[in-house]
């Protein structure tokens, strides 16, 4: 039989052994039969717990029993057994008859195809760049895997035409790496429950073999560089002895600390995007061109998938920068709107000042004259003055206010025809003494706007006015409504004065006036209020013809 045998009384003395076996153990049969197991070799795994029990239930009911993937304990050597054990009477006594069936590449070569199909299946949806990476990693080195200890990804900077460690995955000791493969050979680990491993854990960079792989940092110049052939050539490179290859540096060498390891280029879409160091430090078992085949074909796969992460990556930085980007204009725009503010509030106060100096200057003098008693006739004329000019000054603080406080907006359908109606009522008077006609041309049926109704009643009151203010020897107020382009149109026309074309770019400043009374805050406070409706408002005129006013607001919603 070509498996390993070996028969066992119920003290555990070998009574008996094959060829296979002893060329197993290294010994001849004349070392073996008669002596204890546990004389021959004390870490055997046929003393584990599980075999004693199987070995003392077939010596004692005389059955079989079967102990599958058996792990050989505290040896690096990745050995998986099944045991087949045997009750078999031989001469008084009942023995114990013991195959050894090593399934080691089996179940490593399973292990290696679930875990392949787990990494090709998953990894080209991880878009995390340190988690692809521990991913990759993990598929050379976990468990039996690629039947690897350690590994290292390196990639490419193009930038900076050099080729950077990044990660490594790997124990740092033998002790560790025994305490790994048993750990893992017992949990049975699935690829997600790896990624979860790395997502627990607090200090990620500094990882041994992370420390190890951010020390290699070599410029692509380096042609003569095994890594940098690697990724030049792509092609996997293997390392018999590294002591004496003359193109391994002595860096390389030093970090890696290993005689023999591989080292296999990470290719995307034609174009080298890394590479994998693979070595057997601890295990001490030789790099085979099988194994050298397998971690090439997934390299190639594991290049695509690290280079859509970089792009995701790259994406994400991006997208950081534009943040970062909007987050100082909005700064800056906030601090530019201060600044506007605060020049606004300076001009208004000059002009506020200015505009109420001369009222005060006439106020303190009829105030004085009449404290003085010298025209006691002049008192009653005196107070009149001082009363116009305390009401001008009032209007000043009243248009002042209305142009400077926020705007609370109670916005409902509002029917324009209506408000100007309200308007002409309002005007009468004003349009009989100043002798001016009044022609309306009001659409039927004109839609709803959405606006708050006594702010645009204040509008066109303000813009009526203005026009019957500008004709001052009669003439013909117009006023016009009609739908336009998704919204309405007011349109206020007279046949006044006309406004010169250097005025017309001031009408809407604070303060400016072309009458010997007002504030001039009439039509910066108009266009506030139509821009505060989402709306607009536009002046066209000619001097000695006229003046059009045009105010636009949106219309409802639902009749758009």
């Amino acid at each position: 039989i070509p498996l390993p045998l070996l028969f066992l009384d119920k003290d555990l003395r070998i009574t008996s052994v094959n060829r296979a076996y002893c060329e197993r153990r290294g010994l001849g049969r004349a070392d073996l039969e008669g002596r204890n197991i546990r004389e021959v070799s004390p870490d055997s795994l046929l003393l584990q717990e599980d075999v004693l029990g199987a070995i003392s239930t077939a010596i004692r009911e005389g059955r079989s029993v079967k102990l599958e993937n058996v792990l050989r304990p505290r040896e690096f050597m990745n050995k998986v057994f099944n045991i087949f054990i045997t009750g078999v009477e031989r001469g008084p006594e009942r023995q114990a008859l013991v195959v050894l069936e090593d399934i080691t590449e089996v179940v490593e070569r399973a292990y290696q195809l679930s875990m392949l199909r787990q990494v090709i299946g998953t990894m080209q949806g991880i878009l995390d760049l340190d988690r692809l990476l521990y991913a990759i990693l993990t598929c050379v080195t976990a468990g039996t895997a690629l039947a690897f200890n350690r590994a290292i990804l390196l990639l490419i900077d193009w930038r900076r035409d050099v080729i950077e460690g990044k990660m490594g995955v790997g124990p740092a000791s033998a002790e560790e790496a025994g305490r790994i493969w048993q750990n893992l050979a017992q949990m049975n680990l699935t690829l997600g429950d790896i990624l979860k491993h790395y997502d627990s854990l607090s200090d990620r960079d500094n990882l041994p073999m992370s420390r190890l792989a951010r020390r290699i940092r070599i410029p692509l110049t380096e042609a003569d560089n095994l890594i940098v052939r690697t990724v030049l050539e792509q092609r996997a490179i293997r390392v018999t002895d590294a002591y004496s290859a003359p193109e391994v540096s002595p860096e390389i060498r030093d970090i890696l600390g290993a005689k023999e390891f591989v080292c296999v280029p990470l290719i995307a879409k034609e174009k080298a995007v890394g590479a994998i160091i693979a070595d057997n430090l601890y295990s001490g078992r030789p790099i085979s061109d099988e194994g050298v085949h397998l971690l090439t074909a997934f390299a190639s796969q594991a290049g695509l998938a690290v280079e859509n992460a970089e792009v995701y990556a790259q994406l994400g930085d991006k997208i950081q920068e534009r943040e970062e980007a909007y987050r100082k204009l909005r700064q800056a725009q906030d601090d530019l709107v201060r600044s506007e503010r605060l020049a606004v509030i300076g001009e208004l106060s000059a002009r506020v000042a200015h505009e109420i100096r001369n009222p005060l200057a006439t106020i303190g003098g009829f105030a004085r004259a009449i404290a003085r008693g010298t025209r006691p006739d002049r008192v009653e004329t005196n107070a009149r003055v001082i009363v116009e000019e305390v009401e001008r000054l009032e209007r000043l603080l009243a248009d002042t206010l209305n142009f400077t406080r926020p705007t609370s907006l109670d916005l409902k359908p509002t029917a324009l025809n209506d408000l100007a109606e309200t308007v002409f009522g309002l005007l009468k008077g004003a349009l009989d003494r100043g002798r001016v006609t009044l022609e309306k041309h009001l659409e039927p049926d004109l839609p709803s706007v959405v606006a708050d109704a006594a702010q645009i009643k204040q509008v066109l009151l303000n813009l009526a006015q203005n026009a019957c203010q500008a004709m001052p020897d009669g003439g013909t107020l117009r006023v016009s409504t009609r739908r336009m382009n998704g919204g309405v149109e007011v349109v206020v026309e007279d046949t006044g004065t006309g406004i010169s074309p250097e005025d017309l770019h001031n009408i809407f400043n604070p303060f400016f006036t072309t009458k010997t009374s007002g504030t001039g805050l009439g039509l910066a406070i108009s266009r506030k209020i139509v821009s505060d409706h989402a709306g607009d408002i536009a002046v066209a005129s000619q001097p000695g013809v006229g003046t059009a006013v045009t105010v636009r607001l949106p219309i409802k919603r639902n009749e758009a």
